[in-house]
């Protein structure tokens, strides 16, 4: 039996500009301001230039790849890294054997990788020591990726400066759950790229068409990668 996968313009086009948001809203300290707002603190910080930051997306599936030349047309410099080595205009790309060469580069980690038996766990504190400084961490893929013990450690041990979650372990996220008493992990429920039903409808009915006329499915999932 043939397995198949949604994959919608407007899912892509939504985790476009969140990445991009959360990206931004890193560089320009936009979350230390939210926090000096409680306080009537009026504290100016230095911004990071774009030139002086690196985004690594892990992961350059069709959501990747698009988040990767989305980034790159906001005028920031962006890597990624995939299973195996892409071409893409303006972007350096780095295969599965070059992780290290990656992470070492990489200021802002972006996850979007699928989730596989290799994939689970990958967000671990052996990796986010890889990161170059500063470092920072976006997590939109899903929970399983991240070691959530790791990335209390690693931000207490100034591993990680800032990090932002839109996906997690469990979900919803618990209210005795420590992530929600950090000031250094922004949290969104899920939100980063929400499914139209409409949407994934066509994709379903087209893929219908196609298996009764025995022509190829769109997104068909390889099993042996598994995705």
């Amino acid at each position: 039996m043939a397995l198949t996968r949604v994959v919608a313009p407007t899912l892509t086009d939504q985790m476009c500009d969140y990445v991009l948001l959360s990206v931004l809203a890193l560089i320009r300290h936009f979350h230390d301001y939210n926090k000096q707002q409680v306080w009537a603190d009026w504290k100016p910080h230095t911004d990071y230039k774009k030139e002086d930051i690196m985004v690594g997306v892990m992961g350059l599936g069709q959501i990747g790849r698009k988040t990767a030349e989305h980034l790159t047309k906001n005028g920031f410099n962006v890597s990624g890294w995939s299973n195996s080595k892409k071409s893409i205009p303006n972007v350096i790309t780095y295969s599965k054997h070059q992780l290290e060469s990656f992470l070492a580069a990489t200021n802002i980690l972006v996850c979007l990788l699928p989730l596989t038996e290799e994939t689970e766990d990958i967000l671990n504190l052996s990796l986010f020591k890889k990161l170059g400084k500063p470092a920072f961490l976006i997590n939109a893929a899903r929970g399983s990726h991240l070691v959530e013990e790791d990335l209390i450690y690693a931000l207490d041990m100034g591993l990680l400066d800032y990090v932002t979650l839109d996906v997690f372990q469990k979900e919803p996220l618990p209210e005795s759950h420590p992530f929600w008493s950090r000031d250094n992990i922004t949290i969104t429920p899920h939100v980063a790229s929400v499914t139209q039903p409409e949407e994934v409808a066509e994709i379903i009915l087209e893929n219908y068409k196609r298996m009764r006329s025995n022509l190829d499915l769109l997104y068909r999932v390889d099993r042996y990668k598994g995705y």
